[in-house]
């Protein structure tokens, strides 16, 4: 038979005659769908199919929803975050706290400086009677009592003990704010909206000059502000407050905003 022959034999077979006579693999499992295999064949096409159009999220069944809502609600979930909570809520107030007593040993420090001043000045008005009492008198008795008692006076003055004191106390309470602050700094990390740094609770609409620093109002209030009758934008330029963070000297506070 030659090969047109061959292909002749062949051409009553048209494609409608061969579509009509082909079987779906749909009503050929559909005719069985009492048959659990088929079943679940026909189910795991759709998953398949579902795939196959980007529909790649999972179609959690019922039950299986109920025990994520049970898993997110049990108390032991409840009780690891409320530990967690606590636990950093903990840290926050040792924060603060450290934060009050900075500010109460720079207080302190700034006063006694004050003082000093005075002082200082006292000595060099000491200083310059000395210069103006003749030569030929600075070796009387008296006018060398006086000089040496100036001399025990300025030594006492200059040789602060209390100034000591307070700055030795700062720097151990600021070893504390440091482990604090790196803490801070690590949860702020994770801190990705304009939540205040201080409380993590409200938003931050302030910034202060020259750190850049950002709070919220009331924290500026409760941490930064030193004397309650000054106006939030009087703080740093009049009570001499630090930055929380960097205890960078406050020249003056301004709003921040958003846009």
């Amino acid at each position: 038979m030659s090969s047109q022959q061959w292909v002749n034999s062949f051409a009553t077979i048209d494609n409608t005659h061969m579509m009509d006579n082909s079987t779906d693999i749909d009503q050929l499992f559909n005719k069985k769908e009492e048959d659990i295999n088929v079943v679940r064949m026909l189910e795991l096409k759709g998953e398949i199919i579902s795939l196959m159009n980007g529909n790649d999220e999972f179609d959690l069944t019922e039950d299986e929803q109920t025990t994520l809502d049970e898993i997110k609600g049990s108390k032991e979930t409840t009780d690891e975050i409320q530990t967690l909570m606590d636990k950093i809520q903990f840290h926050i107030e040792i924060f603060h706290k450290i934060q009050t007593e900075l500010n109460k040993y720079n207080d302190d420090y700034q006063k006694e400086v004050q003082k000093l001043k005075k002082n200082v000045s006292t000595t060099e008005s000491m200083i310059e009677f000395i210069k103006k009492i003749p030569e030929e008198q600075k070796d009387h008795e008296n006018i060398k009592n006086i000089i040496e008692q100036m001399n025990i006076l300025t030594k006492t003055i200059m040789d602060n003990e209390k100034i000591k004191n307070i700055r030795k106390l700062y720097l151990e309470k600021r070893k504390e704010f440091e482990k604090s602050l790196e803490l801070i700094k690590k949860i702020n990390h994770l801190n990705q909206t304009n939540l205040c740094s201080v409380c993590f609770a409200n938003p931050v609409d302030h910034f202060t000059e020259p750190c850049g620093h950002t709070f919220c109002k009331e924290c500026i209030k409760t941490h930064l502000r030193k004397n309650e009758g000054l106006d939030l934008y009087e703080v740093g330029r009049v009570d001499n407050a630090q930055c929380c963070f960097c205890r960078e000297r406050i020249k003056t506070v301004r709003p921040l905003y958003f846009l």
